[in-house]
């Protein structure tokens, strides 16, 4: 296969032309491994994507130009309802980041109040050295 492409619909770039777009195969843009004959596409997922099932159209071209029949690949588009993001998300949304953030500051808070606390009941607090 000379070069694939693929029509993205829906998932087509802001401001992109609608058409077709090549699929690499050089390691970049979604493609992990470089010639590895495995081509791919980054797809750009909105808010204002709808929900849903979607279709893209793809289609490969051998080195003599010939085109195979386009092929229908449908996308299912979810609204994702975990809070805490998993393993192996790139990226954490900024409120699980707050709430963390928040937690960890309440709990240093109650540390620094107990242990202020616990030095004050120390029967040599008078005595700045502890040496009476």
């Amino acid at each position: 296969m000379a070069n694939a492409r693929a029509n993205l619909g829906v998932f087509a770039p802001l401001g992109a032309q609608t058409g077709w777009v090549n699929l690499n195969d050089n390691g970049i843009n979604g493609d992990r491994i470089s010639g590895d004959g495995i081509y791919s596409v980054e797809l750009s997922l909105r808010p204002s994507t709808p929900l849903g099932t979607h279709e893209i159209q793809v289609q490969a071209i051998d080195s003599f130009d010939v085109a195979t029949a386009v092929v229908p690949v449908s996308i299912v588009v979810e609204e994702d309802l975990s809070i805490i993001p998993s393993l192996d998300s790139d990226t954490i949304s900024s409120s699980v980041l707050v709430i963390i953030l928040l937690a960890f500051t309440a709990i240093a808070a109650v540390s620094v109040i107990f242990l202020m606390r616990r030095g004050n009941d120390k029967d040599y607090h008078d005595d700045r050295f502890g040496f009476e």
